[in-house]
């Protein structure tokens, strides 16, 4: 283990005295000496300041450096510097638990250069306060006290540094700028002064703002308190109005009630920002009151802005007058006030200087200046729908309101009447429907509904424009028309005008047609009409079909005349051909009707046109020939005669009319008898030989007369010639000689020639033996 000890304080730097006398100049002084490596060093003024440096461990070496204020803040109350004085310093160890014994002592003397603190002279510092550092001096003086002897030194922040100066006395000493700073310039300026002795210096300083600069001062009322017409005005009527403006920072304003002499009214300080304000004392009403601001800048320079006045009025005008008529009045009379424009103008007077605002209810809806001779015109903003009772307010020029005027009710209606398009009323409305606006009717009757006190104006669209035509009720109304000179179609305008100008036009396109519709004869048709006639109109068809030609549009209503009245038929859509209706409901029995049809036009017309018309039974079934009287052929139904006057016999319901026809053409009547069976005697007339076909018809009353289909033909051959004498020609079997009539035959045939169709009769030795 290493003993410690006692350490030694060889010397100090700087020892700026004469060597060895230990006097120094040096405040901060650096010791050195020698020690147990590892131990702490302490070195300490034990009758004065105290501890002055000290050293945790010594390095390996055992020699040490340490310099006042080394670990800590040493000495006390002046750390790091010495104050001037005698010292003695001794060094002393601390190893472990071990304390070494104390150095010897080491007298020292400190006395370096001395400079008091630097100020302005009460003369260079002009600002408000002597110690406030603000100056307008370019060329200032500053005061302090250095050590006798001590060499000085000063920099004026000119930008030439440190300058040399008269040593110091041990007194107050004051020293001047030989160079003046720049004018009009604002500047922080930092002056020092250094103070050397022994080689050792001190610097102090001393720093203040140098403004040269003046800023012109800008004041006026404030904004709640030009209470007039313009914010810049300076008219009010406030009696302690407010000014407010801006300035130099810090400076004080007064304000003077004159043009720059006399006393401040009042006085205040620019703040921060630059901005002051000043509340004058109450003032009585006055006109153009001269005002000025003197501004004083924390340097002392001193600028004032003159030429300003205020005037004070707190009379309120008179009440404004609004005229009683309003232009645009678009009402049934030019004084009611009652208009569809937006925008009314109003007239009226008020007070000289004044501006006149209008009101509806609490919203200004707009203002205007008085001219010279009184009066005023204003265009209000735009108001909405409805009633408004307007008021005029007058204002002077110093913010003074006057009474309200009397109210003025304006009415704005903008808004068109909504009347109900015109219609033809039902009775006029003579057409297929009650909406067609077709008419027959040539002074038809228009409904239609209106706002009741509206004007009433109707064009008839002949061409002779709008006429009056009264005032609408609010309900149901109708008018006529005076009537049409012809036929066609027509544009019928209603205008309806409401008590504030607002009109609407209605209208409505009508046809007026008083021609009734064209309608040919009517006919049956031809596959109808079965009667003897396709002209007869007699037919057996129980559903008959008529025809006609019947105008385009039209509608049909049809009387089959069998009890049921007319009923709804078709409606005609080309009149250049005829149109056919069927009877929808088979008549049910035979007999005359009369058939009707009615047309209606579009428009209502009606033409009629009728037919009578016959239904009879189904016609008779076609008769029968059955014989003819004498039949002498062969056989009695061969119709093979050679009879030239002829009786023919045949059936037939009974009673008919039975007509015979010979070779198509009529040869007379004859009656069926109750049975129905009849002849018909032809022997007036003489046949000549050859072929003939009979037919006939059968006619019943019970049919109306209509013939029944003709019969099947019945074929006679009339033949009243003798036949040539047969010739025999041959036997057979002739086993002679041929043609020598010897035979060995017992059982012969005859053969022979004779006219064709004709029967042979064979005789045997004159007697009959076969035909």
């Amino acid at each position: 283990m290493v003993a410690l000890s006692t350490p030694t304080i060889t010397g100090y730097t700087s020892d700026t005295g004469t060597s060895g006398d230990g006097i120094t100049a040096d405040r901060t002084l650096t010791f050195y000496g020698t020690g147990t490596p590892g131990a702490s060093i302490e070195i300490t003024d034990f009758a004065g300041v105290g501890t002055v440096a000290y050293l945790a461990a010594i390095p390996a070496s055992g020699n040490w450096t340490l310099t006042v204020g080394d670990g800590g803040a040493y000495p006390s109350g002046s750390d790091g510097v010495l104050p001037d004085g005698v010292y003695n310093f001794m060094a002393g160890s601390r190893m472990g638990g071990d304390a070494s014994s104390l150095s010897d002592s080491l007298s020292v003397t400190v006395a370096g250069p001395n400079l008091s603190a630097i100020d302005l002279t009460a003369a260079s510092d002009t600002g408000s306060s002597s110690s406030d550092n603000y100056t307008a001096d370019a060329t200032p003086t500053i005061e302090f006290t250095a050590g006798s002897g001590d060499t000085l030194e000063i920099d004026w922040d000119d930008g030439r540094g440190f300058q040399s100066v008269a040593d110091g006395t041990g007194a107050s000493q004051q020293f001047t700028n030989p160079n003046a700073y720049d004018s009009n310039i604002l500047e922080d300026k930092t002056v020092q002064v250094r103070s050397t002795k022994d080689g050792e210096s001190t610097v102090k300083s001393v720093s203040f703002t140098y403004d040269r600069t003046q800023v012109l001062p800008i004041g006026s009322f404030t904004a709640a308190s030009d209470t007039g017409s313009l914010q810049t005005d300076m008219v009010t009527n406030d009696t302690t109005p407010t000014i407010e403006g801006t300035g130099e920072v810090g400076a004080k304003i007064d304000v003077l009630l004159s043009n720059g002499s006399g006393s401040p009214v009042v006085t205040t300080y620019v703040d921060g920002a630059g901005n002051w304000s000043a509340t004058l004392p109450t003032q009585a009403d006055v006109t153009n009151q001269p005002l000025s601001f003197r501004a004083i800048d924390l340097a002392g320079n001193t600028i004032q802005l003159s030429g300003k006045s205020f005037t004070i009025d707190t009379t309120a005008p008179a009440a404004p007058v609004i005229s009683s008529t309003i232009s645009d009045d678009t009402g049934s009379s030019s004084t009611d006030r009652i208009t569809n424009d937006f925008l009314p103008r109003l007239t009226g007077t008020a007070e000289l200087g004044t501006t006149v605002f209008l009101y509806d209810g609490p919203t200004q809806v707009g203002y205007v200046g008085v001219s010279t001779s009184g009066g005023w015109n204003l265009m209000t903003s735009v108001l909405s729908e409805g009633d408004h009772d307007l008021i005029a307010r007058a204002v002077d020029k110093a913010g003074n309101v006057s009474v309200d005027s009397t109210p003025l009710r304006v009415t704005i209606d903008d808004t068109p009447p909504a009347p109900s398009t015109p219609d033809l009323t039902a009775a006029s409305d003579t057409g297929t429907s009650d909406s067609d606006n077709m008419t027959m009717d040539d002074t038809p009757t228009f409904t239609f509904t209106a706002e009741a006190g509206a004007t009433l104006e109707v064009d008839w669209g002949t061409g002779d424009g709008f006429v009056s035509a009264g005032t609408g009720t609010g309900a149901a109304q109708t008018l006529t028309a005076p009537g049409y000179a012809s036929d066609g179609p027509y544009t019928v305008s209603l205008r309806v005008t409401d008590t504030a100008g607002n009109a609407t036009t209605r209208t409505l396109g009508v046809t007026i047609d008083t021609t009734a519709p064209t309608v040919s004869a009517l006919d049956l048709t031809a596959a109808s009409d079965t009667g003897t006639s396709d002209s007869d109109n007699i037919t057996s068809d129980t559903t008959p079909t008529i025809e006609a030609q019947v105008e385009a549009g039209a509608q049909i209503l049809i009387d089959w005349g069998d009890g049921r009245g007319f009923v709804t038929g078709p409606v005609s859509t080309d009149g250049s051909v005829a149109m056919q209706i069927t009877q929808d409901v088979p008549y049910a029995t035979a007999g005359p009707y009369t058939v009707e049809i009615r047309a209606v036009d579009t428009a209502g017309n009606v033409t009629t046109r009728s037919l009578a018309i016959t239904i009879v039974d189904e016609p008779l079934s076609a008769p029968s020939i059955t014989a003819i009287s004498d039949d002498t052929g062969s056989s009695a139904s061969d119709h093979l005669t050679n009879d030239t006057t002829l009786i023919l016999g045949g059936t037939s319901v009974a009673d008919a009319t039975i007509e015979v026809f010979l070779d198509g053409a009529s040869v007379g009547t004859t009656t069926a008898n109750g049975s129905g069976s009849w002849s018909f005697d032809h022997t007036g007339t003489v046949l000549a030989d050859g072929d003939y076909v009979f037919t006939a018809t059968a006619t019943s009353a019970a049919t109306g007369g209509v013939p029944s289909e003709r019969s099947a033909g019945f074929a006679v051959r009339v033949d009243g010639a003798a036949p040539g004498v047969p010739v025999v020609t041959g036997i057979s079997d002739d086993t002679g000689t041929a043609g020598d009539g010897v035979t060995s035959d017992a059982t012969l045939v005859i053969r022979g020639t004779g006219e064709a169709g004709a029967q042979v009769e064979v005789f045997l030795d004159t007697v009959s033996i076969g035909t």
